[in-house]
């Protein structure tokens, strides 16, 4: 399985990973809800480049717009740094 971005949402001891991942059948959109570190639940969703994209502008979109005040315990993100080597070049410059 390879991942291709994940986003981490959380709030107070829970959260939710969205993540695009390859795992040989083209992308995949896989969201993960835990509570206190159990994995409560996994949806994967799999689908293609295009869907990815319209996803990706209507979330766009959305920042875009003016909303409510935010709820008192809102959800944040908080994003891995992409890793751009394939993994064997990861593992020849990791210290033997």
């Amino acid at each position: 399985m390879k991942s291709l971005g994940k986003v981490y949402m959380h709030v107070s001891n829970s959260g939710a990973v969205f993540e695009v991942i390859d795992e040989g059948y083209g992308p995949t959109l896989k969201v993960s809800s835990s509570a206190f570190g159990n994995l409560q639940h996994e949806l994967r969703v799999h689908t293609d480049t295009q869907s990815l994209e319209i996803l990706g502008q209507m979330l766009l979109e959305a920042a875009e717009q003016e909303f409510s005040p935010p709820y008192c315990i809102l959800a944040t993100a908080h994003q891995e740094p992409r890793v751009l080597a394939d993994s064997k070049d990861s593992q020849s410059e990791q210290p033997s």
